[in-house]
C-alpha cells in the first residue's frame, strides 16, 4: 500500500503533466519545448575529453533537461516526438552543410 507521501507525489506529478499538456496546446509551449530540446541538449552525452568536473556539470544539466522533457513527453508523446524529430532534422541539416 502506498504511503500518503507517495500518493501526494503521484497527484502532484499528474497535475504537472496536465499543466505540461495545457502548455503544449499553445504555440508558446511548443516553442518552449523546442528550445529545451535544442539548447539544453536533450538526449545528448557530454563531449569526449572534458575534465571530470565539467563532465559532472554537463551531466547535471542534461539530466535536468531530460526530466523536464520527459514530463512533456508523458503529457503529449506524439507532439513532443514530432518536435524532437524536427529539431534533430534541423541539427543534422546544419551539420551536413
Amino acid at each position: 500500500m502506498a504511503t500518503s507521501e507517495e500518493i501526494t507525489a503521484a497527484a502532484e506529478r499528474r497535475a504537472v503533466v496536465e499543466h505540461c499538456r495545457n502548455m503544449l496546446m499553445t504555440i508558446h509551449g511548443q516553442k518552449f519545448v523546442t528550445y529545451l530540446i535544442r539548447d539544453f541538449d536533450v538526449g545528448a552525452l557530454p563531449e569526449m575529453g572534458l575534465p571530470i568536473e565539467t563532465i559532472h556539470e554537463r551531466l547535471g544539466e542534461i539530466r535536468t533537461a531530460n526530466e523536464i522533457f520527459n514530463l512533456f513527453a508523458e503529457a503529449e508523446p506524439e507532439l513532443v516526438g514530432t518536435l524532437l524529430a524536427r529539431v534533430r532534422k534541423a541539427q543534422n541539416n546544419v551539420e551536413n552543410d
